[in-house]
């Protein structure tokens, strides 16, 4: 059986020049064939609302996305809309949970194969010159605080993200370690909170460390 879901999401930036853009508007569809979780979706470039006025949307292309599941692999297929330029690489990545000790205490590993060409993470979706294992683990909660920490051998970085609820809000702390040069780096907090409206409509805020902040409007089935 094939489902479908339409939805959106509308992401207001900064406070002294804000800009509003639709920042998502995209069609999913899924299925599941022997076992294997199929979705795919579609997400048409989208305007963006200043102080100037209504900017047009940056391409025509519809963006086009797949992947497929199962047991903890999931294959990704980035951006199809560009295979007429040849330029595609999948990506593959492991999910599974470890126990540590007999506590209970469990850490969650993703480890990650970006193929040579994938469009996933360069800017303006351009290929990725090398192969690039990245390497995610996701300790259980420690006292209120959640820990991740990922490699990546694209720039040869270990990045740390902590995250604890502070009343209503969601804390988030990350930092950077540079392995080739040994520094520190890229350090940085934000604080975001969530808020219902009417017609299922979510609101959330979100205010950085750098005096920088945004609001989303998101709506999750039209």
């Amino acid at each position: 059986m094939v489902s479908a879901t339409l939805s959106t999401k509308t992401e207001i930036k900064g406070f002294k020049s804000p800009t509003a853009k639709l920042a998502t508007f995209e069609i999913e569809s899924s299925a599941t064939v022997a076992g294997w979780k199929l979705v795919a979706v579609a997400a048409p470039s989208t305007p963006a609302l200043s102080k100037s006025g209504i900017a047009k949307p940056s391409s025509s292309e519809v963006e086009l996305n797949a992947e497929a599941s199962k047991d903890g692999l999931t294959i990704f297929f980035d951006n199809l809309q560009l295979l007429p330029k040849r330029q595609f690489g999948p990506r593959v990545k492991s999910s599974t949970k470890h126990a540590l000790g007999s506590g209970g205490y469990k850490v969650g590993v993703d480890a990650t194969f970006i193929a040579r060409g994938n469009t996933s993470e360069g800017k303006a979706k351009t290929p990725a010159p090398t192969e690039v294992l990245k390497l995610t683990l996701k300790p259980d909660s420690i006292r209120g605080f959640t820990p991740k920490m990922d490699y990546s051998t694209a720039k040869n970085v270990a990045a740390l993200e902590v995250k604890t609820n502070v009343d209503r809000f969601l804390v988030t702390m990350k930092g950077e370690y540079d392995l080739k040069s040994k520094a520190l780096g890229n350090a940085s907090a934000s604080a975001s909170t969530t808020v219902k409206l009417p017609e299922d409509v979510k609101a959330k805020i979100e205010v950085k460390s750098d005096a920088s902040g945004k609001g989303e409007l998101m709506k999750g089935r039209l």
